[in-house]
Formats: C-alpha cells, sequence, structure tokens
C-alpha cells in the first residue's frame, strides 16, 4: 500500500492499514448498491442526487436516489428501457444524465440493432426518474466505427462539447485493440453535433 508522499520510507503493514480504518482516518461509506458499472450522479434542481448506471444491461438502466451521498433507495421501475422499436438491442452501458432547461438528457452506450456495433443514444425525460424516450430511432450519430462513454462539458462561454470513447471492441493500430478519446461540438439543442471529431486522447 502507498500512501501518498514521493518516497515510501517504510513498509505498513495490513495491520496497521486495519488500525488507521478503525481509527476513522478513513471514511467507510457502503453504498448498499451492487452490480453496476460505471456510475454517474446527477444533483438536479431539486436538492436530490440521483446515481445511473450500467445496471440491467440487457435491457436498459436503473437509478439510484439520495438526499446525502450516503444512503441511497432504489427507484422502480427502470428509468430507461428498450423496446422492439428502440435501435439499441443489448450492452446498455455508461448513461450520464444532464438538467437543462427543466428537462434531463442522458447519453448513453448500446449495440446498434442495424449491425450489432456499439453507438451513443441520446433519451429525454421531464423527470430525473424517467421515463427516458429516445430522440431517434437511430444511435446520436454514426462515423462509421464503434463509439461507447458519451459525456458533455459545457463550457464557461457556453459552447458544448461531447466527448467519446471510439471502442477498441472494431479499432485495431497494428496488431493491438485500442481505445481512443475523441471530443466534437454540440449545437444549443444538445443533440445537434457541430464540425468534425478531433482526437485527444490516443
Amino acid at each position: 500500500l502507498l500512501l501518498g508522499g514521493c518516497q515510501v520510507s517504510e513498509e505498513i503493514t495490513y495491520t496497521e492499514v486495519e488500525s488507521y480504518i478503525n481509527n476513522d482516518l478513513f471514511f467507510d461509506n457502503p453504498l448498499g448498491i451492487s452490480q453496476i458499472g460505471d456510475p454517474f450522479i446527477l444533483k438536479a434542481s431539486d436538492g436530490i442526487y440521483y446515481c445511473y448506471a450500467t445496471s440491467d444491461a440487457a435491457y436498459g438502466f436503473e437509478v439510484w436516489t439520495s438526499t446525502n451521498m450516503v444512503d441511497w433507495k432504489k427507484h422502480q421501475p427502470r428509468v430507461y428501457s428498450s423496446t422492439m422499436d428502440s435501435w439499441g438491442v443489448n450492452d446498455f452501458w455508461a448513461p450520464e444524465v444532464y438538467e437543462w432547461d427543466g428537462k434531463y438528457y442522458m447519453y448513453y452506450s448500446a449495440r446498434w440493432r442495424e449491425n450489432n456495433s456499439l453507438r451513443i443514444g441520446l433519451a429525454i425525460s421531464d423527470s430525473p426518474v424517467g421515463p427516458f424516450e429516445d430522440v431517434s430511432h437511430q444511435p446520436l450519430f454514426d462515423f462509421g466505427y464503434a463509439v461507447i462513454d458519451a459525456h458533455v462539458f459545457v463550457d464557461d462561454d457556453g459552447q458544448s462539447y461531447l466527448y467519446y470513447s471510439r471502442d477498441c471492441s472494431e479499432y485495431k493500430v497494428g496488431t493491438n485493440n485500442e481505445s481512443h478519446s475523441y471530443g466534437i461540438r454540440l449545437a444549443e439543442d444538445k443533440q445537434t453535433l457541430i464540425g468534425e471529431p478531433v482526437l485527444i486522447v490516443s
């Protein structure tokens, strides 16, 4: 175990670590949420925290709510559920939800029914607990390669940017499968892309 600093002057035993924890030097925060991945927390305008996550990957997404970031309650039913008309059919991953002008925008990853390749979708709701409905029967965009893990950043000047990963499932550099990060501008409607994506991290 390495605890801060630039140099390790002595080894720390497991017993000593337990003693640090027992002396309240660490905060123990078992959330009571299990079997999830890619958690994203939104503090909405109602003052409540909403935790969205990869949780029911074959069908959609669930959400947990909290007033203090410690005690969490699972909301029923799902906030987003795929249907026979959905563009996505499986691998519903990494939802991120943003509140703009009284509406809630969920960007998420899923496997496209058309070609079984991963893409990013957008669903919108009037409530942070859904139901979220897709804005289209197609992914948000298609550059001809697998993409996942959308994230939106709104700069101080109001310009929005969408960041995503070109997924390693379909991308080889030489003999290696690699994931690279890209960014692209978003229009004011938060669903129309402007210009071409720019490689940020390879």
